[in-house]
C-alpha cells in the first residue's frame, strides 16, 4: 500500500516537473471553445490548446484563428468574450485562461507582397534608418 501511494505521488510529480498537459482538460477546453464559436456564429478556429498544472488547477492557453477581415479591436473583443465563457465553463479545473487571436490560415500571411499601407510604413522606417 505504501509503495503504491509512493508510486502515484512520484508519477504525479514527474508529470508536473515535465510540464505534461492534462489531455482531458485540453480536449474539454477545445470542445467548449468550438461550441462557443458555433453558438455565437463566429468564424473562428481553435488552433491550439495547452494546459499546465499549477497545484490542483491548470493554466490554459488557447490560440484561435480569426479571419483577416476582422479588425484588431473585434478580434480582441472575441478573445476576451471567449476567455470569460471558458472561465465559466471549466471553472472547477482552471486557474486562468489566456486566449490569443491570430490568423485562421497560412494563406492570409503574405510572403513577399505588401499592401500600400505596408509600403508606407516601410518607407518611413527606411527613412528613419537612413537618417541615423
Amino acid at each position: 500500500m505504501i509503495c503504491m501511494t509512493g508510486t502515484e505521488i512520484l508519477g504525479e510529480s514527474i508529470k508536473q516537473l515535465t510540464d505534461t498537459s492534462n489531455e482531458y482538460l485540453v480536449n474539454k477546453v477545445r470542445k467548449r471553445a468550438e461550441a462557443y464559436s458555433k453558438k455565437s456564429n463566429l468564424n473562428i478556429q481553435v488552433m491550439r490548446v495547452r494546459a499546465r498544472q499549477v497545484g490542483s488547477l491548470a493554466l490554459v492557453d488557447v490560440d484561435i484563428g480569426i479571419p483577416g477581415t476582422v479588425s484588431t479591436a473585434e478580434s480582441n473583443q472575441i478573445s476576451d468574450s471567449l476567455r470569460q465563457q471558458l472561465l465559466v465553463d471549466v471553472a472547477d479545473d482552471v486557474l486562468d485562461v489566456e486566449v490569443r487571436p491570430g490568423s485562421t490560415t497560412d494563406q492570409e500571411v503574405r510572403v513577399g507582397s505588401t499592401t500600400d499601407q505596408e509600403d508606407s510604413v516601410l518607407a518611413i522606417v527606411n527613412r528613419g534608418c537612413e537618417n541615423n
